[in-house]
């Protein structure tokens, strides 16, 4: 049992739970997004900064770099750029 009992595992599961359904929805609205776009305008921005394949790629390097383990500065360096494609 946790410092606060009962009460604090149910607390603690709420709000992963919270957590878990608030990422789904946020993802979700990445993938509308993302489907949004034909193959021309996917990878053929406005400019090279503005391409909006950049922008999904640059998350999911954020949210493996946030999930990461490691702490090297190397790996966690994900949005030097702006993203790769």
């Amino acid at each position: 049992m946790t410092k606060f009992g009962e009460m604090g595992v149910m607390m603690n599961r709420a709000m992963s739970d919270d957590l878990h359904i608030q990422f789904q929805k946020a993802i979700s609205m990445l993938r509308s997004t993302i489907e949004e776009f034909d193959d021309e305008q996917w990878v053929h921005g406005i400019s090279w900064f503005q391409t909006p394949a950049r922008d999904p790629y640059h998350t999911v390097k954020a949210l493996g770099a946030y999930f990461s383990d490691s702490s090297s500065e190397q790996e966690s360096d994900y949005g030097h750029g702006y993203g790769a494609p």
